[in-house]
């Protein structure tokens, strides 16, 4: 089933990353706001004052949501650019309308997320669903690719992913490809833009916290790096070969041409609390996915059972709430006989996900990954 996500019913905006919400509330206020601001001479941006004055104001000023709305609507006006990033999205707005950008300031605490850590115990009978094993020398090891691997690659990757794990860190990767354009998507939205490096890993750093994992709640589905054509050295150095049954996207031509979109490869960056919404794979495609850096919290359900939470619109559509409202919101309000098939992947796991498959999956912390669809049958 083609994966269509947007906004559910009675879901919380905020939760669901739908920050148009707020640009109605901030109404004609909006220009002049702006214009004070780039009117500071001392500290441009420092709206101390200002917020102090007028509770409305201090509201506007302080709406994360809506300064992160009003810069994507300008790109998509544009047709094109690069999103940049200075810390937050009000100053990030405000340094297209001038020549210098605004000191940062201290980043907003973010929200506590110690459950996504405490994955919820699975059923006994998904223990017996799930094949875990180590990914051994000279091995095919997913024998049977109607059920879920999780393997353990460490001592593999350095031969599939270049001079991994330390090439892999985050500082390498900036120092590396700082100034290099990449994919960034806005979930739920199906919206794309263009985004440096160095501004996107800065985005997806902000505003940590010590003992938090997630975003503020204004920024609840945050922008993941997704991007099909990465540089060649984010590319596997050889295709990896998980399965005893051949990959038929590879050995027949004209269905490789017709599921290319999803059999080529994507690289995947996102910062915590970022993710990806429930989704079955396009065109009936099971995939892999090989965590380099960071932790993902994954949530599985089989073919045919619906995840709760996820409302059925017709035909090959259906509305799934963010990530992190479904961990949080949808998950602990679950009988035992709903629970998901649960796991965490680390660097150096690789997960196989079969055709049909629904998967949800929350990084726990600032994570690398990278994935391929893969057709066996």
């Amino acid at each position: 089933m083609q994966a269509v996500s947007v906004r559910p019913q009675r879901c919380p905006a905020a939760s669901c990353g739908d920050s148009r919400r707020t640009k109605g509330a901030l109404g004609e206020n909006w220009l002049a706001v702006v214009s004070f601001l780039e009117t500071c001479e001392a500290h441009a941006g420092d709206s101390s004052s200002l917020a102090a004055a007028c509770t409305h104001l201090a509201r506007i000023l302080g709406d994360e949501a809506a300064w992160r709305e009003a810069l994507l609507e300008q790109q998509r006006r544009a047709c094109g650019g690069c999103l940049r990033f200075e810390g937050t999205w009000r100053r990030s707005y405000l340094c297209v309308h001038r020549q210098g950008c605004p000191g940062r300031g201290a980043a907003k605490p973010r929200w506590s997320a110690r459950w996504a850590l405490q994955p919820s115990l699975p059923k006994a009978s998904w223990a017996e669903v799930l094949q875990r094993r180590k990914w051994l020398e000279g091995e095919v090891p997913i024998l049977s690719p109607e059920k879920p691997y999780l393997l353990d690659a460490k001592a593999l990757l350095p031969q599939y992913f270049a001079a991994w794990p330390g090439a892999w860190q985050l500082p390498r990767l900036r120092r590396r490809f700082a100034r290099r354009r990449f994919s960034v998507a806005l979930p739920g939205a199906g919206e794309v833009f263009r985004m440096e490096l160095c501004h996107f890993l800065r985005y997806a750093s902000s505003g940590a916290g010590a003992g938090d994992a997630l975003p503020p709640r204004w920024d609840a589905e945050p922008l993941y790096l997704f991007d099909p054509l990465p540089p060649m050295a984010l590319r596997p150095l050889r295709q990896l070969r998980l399965c005893a049954q051949p990959d038929l996207a590879r050995e027949v031509p004209s269905l490789a041409e017709r599921v290319a979109e999803v059999t080529r490869g994507w690289l995947l960056i996102g910062g915590s609390g970022s993710g990806s919404r429930f989704h079955t794979d396009a065109f009936g495609c099971g995939a892999w996915n090989v965590t380099l850096l960071g932790a993902k919290r994954w949530a599985m359900y089989p073919p045919g059972a619906r995840p709760p939470g996820v409302l059925d619109l017709g035909p090959e559509r259906f509305a799934a709430p963010a990530p992190i409202f479904w961990f949080s919101e949808v998950l602990p309000q679950l009988r035992k006989d709903q629970l998901p098939l649960e796991l965490v992947t680390k660097a150096g796991d690789v997960l196989y996900i079969p055709p049909g498959w629904w998967h949800c999956v929350l990084n726990l912390s600032p994570s690398v990954a990278f994935t391929r669809g893969s057709v066996t049958e």
